[in-house]
């Protein structure tokens, strides 16, 4: 099989732009409904004094919550780099110069845009953090 036209990679690269960016809006919804949950749960919880079991058996949803975000939050990450790598190749071959594609992940990879930070990091500190305090508060119970 021949190498495929350069009307072809131009749309295999439109293709995986689209999906990079479904990538992100699916972290994004999830980390906005999983932030709307603990919220709710902690406001409720508080506003009408639940405690013991229900209050027990809320920290512990929350806990399988976040490890699911964790979960979700990598496997989304190596998605997008997978995507990335596809799309390099691609810019490879049709003589794209990364910058025009890739550029802030170009520039950071050089470090000189230090204020991109990885989302599925802050993301995982995020999850990890809800857990450990739901952990604790269980602890304490």
């Amino acid at each position: 099989m021949g190498n495929p036209s350069e009307d072809v990679l131009i749309e295999v690269l439109k293709e995986n732009w689209e999906h990079i960016r479904h990538l992100e809006n699916e972290r994004l919804w999830f980390t906005n409904i999983y932030a709307a949950i603990v919220a709710g749960v902690f406001g409720f919880t508080s506003q009408a004094g639940i405690g013991g079991d229900v209050f027990r058996a809320l920290l512990i949803f929350l806990i399988f919550l976040s490890i699911i975000g964790i979960a979700i939050a990598v496997k989304l990450s190596y998605e997008y780099h997978k995507t990335m790598e596809k799309m390099e190749k691609i810019a490879l071959v049709l003589n794209i110069d990364k910058e025009y594609i890739f550029a802030p992940v170009a520039r950071l990879k050089e470090g000189r845009l230090w204020r991109y930070c990885r989302t599925a990091t802050f993301v995982s500190i995020l999850y990890g953090a809800v857990m450990v305090i739901c952990i604790s508060l269980l602890l304490k119970l």
